[in-house]
């Protein structure tokens, strides 16, 4: 399809043999296409996931550009326009606080849903918005399609770089994202996570610290035995401090019990 619309296309990993799906490549290992973007002197480059409802680009530079600079540069483009109705954006509870700030910045809304790309299709139809996704990629654009597909996502990108005569990371430096970390702790069971005093003390002493500047997350994954601790701000270390306090405080109260010589004291 990108060739049939002028596109000089470098296809790698498009050799499946039934066993290496996403195998050192796709959208959760793009490293390969950042590289070839530079090698190649392409303007962009796009990794997919299994199947390929998620996209993630990089720049000419070879620099990642994630879902959430895809909502942006999407929203700025297309504000006080049928394609951005009532000037409303759907992303989550994950997506970077300097999206939303720097939306805000051109009086575009910016509204959260819970992590899911079901949430944030049903935050959209609730809210009227037209645009919305996640920050891994997954980006729906209801005017045009009933669920997330990244090869349009990647077309409405390219669209936009056309249109506009900007190179991709032109349009993705539009916003200035803060440093976020995210830290996985594994637990014994996830059931009771919510009523942990000691875990919301080290949050609230976290947001304060932050202030209005950042903020504080923390939730269950719905599918692992996994706490999810996240924290973004202007200061990179002090974001990294927060989250590790943050997770060392549920490792020690509902941590998995040590194994083997660990079990012992040894």
């Amino acid at each position: 399809m990108l060739r049939e619309l002028g596109a000089t296309v470098y296809a790698l990993h498009c050799d499946p043999d039934g066993w290496n799906i996403n195998q050192g490549c796709g959208a959760l290992h793009p490293e390969d296409a950042q590289r070839a973007v530079r090698q190649e002197s392409c303007d962009l480059a796009v990794s997919f996931d299994g199947d390929a409802d998620r996209a993630i680009l990089a720049d000419e530079q070879g620099r990642l550009v994630d879902g959430d600079r895809i909502l942006a540069m999407c929203a700025l483009a297309w504000r006080d326009s049928e394609r951005l109705p009532g000037n409303a954006v759907v992303g989550t509870v994950m997506s970077n606080v300097g999206l939303e700030r720097g939306l805000a910045g051109h009086g575009i809304r910016f509204v959260r849903a819970p992590v899911g790309d079901r949430f944030v299709a049903d935050r959209m139809r609730s809210e009227g918005a037209a645009v919305g996704g996640e920050k891994s990629g997954h980006i729906l654009f209801s005017q045009l399609h009933t669920t997330g597909d990244g090869i349009l996502t990647l077309l409405q990108v390219a669209a936009l770089m056309v249109q506009s005569g900007r190179r991709l990371s032109e349009l993705a430096d539009q916003i200035q994202e803060y440093p976020q970390l995210l830290v996985n702790v594994p637990v014994r069971r996830r059931r009771g996570w919510r009523d942990q005093p000691e875990l919301w003390s080290a949050v609230r002493a976290g947001e304060a610290r932050l202030g209005k500047e950042g903020r504080v997350l923390v939730r269950a994954s719905g599918t692992e035995r996994i706490i999810r601790v996240m924290a973004e701000g202007p200061s990179e270390a002090e974001v990294a401090e927060i989250v590790h306090e943050i997770a060392g405080v549920v490792h020690r109260t509902m941590g998995l019990p040590p194994t083997g010589a660990d079990a012992k004291g040894e």
